[in-house]
This record gives C-alpha cells, sequence and structure tokens, in this order.
C-alpha cells in the first residue's frame, strides 16, 4: 500500500471556553474610625440563581457594620450577616430570575477599629454558586482583597516663615507632621 497525499487548505475554528467565575473582594483604606466600603463581586458567572459565600477578616481591626448599594435584582433574598462577632461574614442570595455575569454586587461596610492591614480571604469549602439548574459551579476561582486602616497625621510644633505675603508675592512655610506623606496648604479667607 501506498501513502496517500493531499494538499488542500483546511479552515480550523478554535473557541476558547471561558473560565469558571471568579468572586472577588476587592481592597479598600481608610483611617481609624472611618467606614471603609469594600467591593464584592463576581464575574464571568452566567445563569448565577443562588451564591452562599463566606468571607473571613480580622475582626481586632474591624467592625462589620453592614452592606449598601446591593444590585436590585437581590430583591428581599440577599442575606448578609455575621452571626457572632468574630471575623466570620456569610452572604447568601438566590432566585429564580437568574443574573449574568455582573462585576460588583454590593459593598461590605467595616469600621477601622485601630491601625493595621486584613485579608479578605473567601473559605472555599463553604463557600458556592449554584445555576439557575441547581448544580453548583465547580470551577469557581475566589481572589483574595484587603482591608488596610491608617493612622490620622498628627501636627507637630509650629508652622514657620512669613506668614504675610503681598500681592503676587511668594513665601515659604515648613511644618512637621506624621503619618503623612505630603500637605496641602490652604489659604485662609477670613483673613
Amino acid at each position: 500500500m501506498g501513502c496517500v497525499s493531499f494538499s488542500s487548505p483546511v479552515t480550523l475554528n478554535v473557541s476558547l471556553a471561558p473560565g469558571g467565575p471568579v468572586v472577588f473582594g476587592g481592597s479598600a483604606s481608610g483611617c481609624v474610625g472611618d467606614t471603609i466600603l469594600v467591593p464584592i463581586g463576581i464575574n464571568n458567572a452566567p445563569d448565577l440563581a443562588a451564591m452562599s459565600l463566606v468571607l473571613n477578616y480580622n475582626s481586632s481591626l474591624f467592625d462589620f457594620v453592614g452592606v449598601t448599594q446591593a444590585i436590585p435584582q437581590f430583591g428581599s433574598t440577599f442575606i448578609a450577616n455575621e452571626p457572632a462577632p468574630g471575623g466570620t461574614l456569610y452572604f447568601a442570595w438566590y432566585d429564580v430570575n437568574p443574573i449574568s455575569s455582573f462585576g460588583n454586587l454590593f459593598f461590605a461596610k467595616f469600621v477601622a477599629l485601630g491601625t493595621g492591614t486584613s485579608s479578605l480571604s473567601w473559605d472555599t469549602v463553604q463557600s458556592e454558586l449554584a445555576l439557575s439548574s441547581g448544580d453548583v459551579i465547580l470551577n469557581t476561582t475566589y481572589s483574595i482583597g484587603n482591608i488596610s486602616s491608617l493612622t490620622l497625621p498628627t501636627f507637630n510644633g509650629s508652622i514657620s516663615g512669613s506668614t504675610s505675603v503681598s500681592l503676587n508675592g511668594n513665601t515659604t512655610l515648613t511644618a512637621s507632621v506624621n503619618n503623612a506623606s505630603s500637605l496641602r496648604w490652604q489659604v485662609s479667607s477670613n483673613g
């Protein structure tokens, strides 16, 4: 038997299968005492009809005080809860009308109690997403975020330099401040 040879063009169409959903906790920062909003969301989740998410954070640095700006599709079936102090949050939602690949779903609100940074890590054993068929989505990726609290700047001592300036004139003022990388000077409007 001999070899057979063909020489005609062939078109090959290749489609990349999209990756699975990505659940993310964003990153945000503020000062001690501030309320800090951290975006929580999901990307690449077509036909999403239910979620059960568990998020861990450092409760000695931050206090969870609720959620805000939840998407309208959540309606009354969205639950955000911290059953006991200790740094574990539970977010749950379901609906017979699924949503598709979305982005930010809501913002978690934290009050900064002290200075520091906390990882926002997902409990991937307890967290899951489900399709409108009820099937659990198995190839979900969980992206870790963080929340940081900074110390308020403090002014030390006095300002030195001439505080009287003629029209179109210049002066140099200096001051010492802790916990700040720059200062912004403002002209007093009341003299």
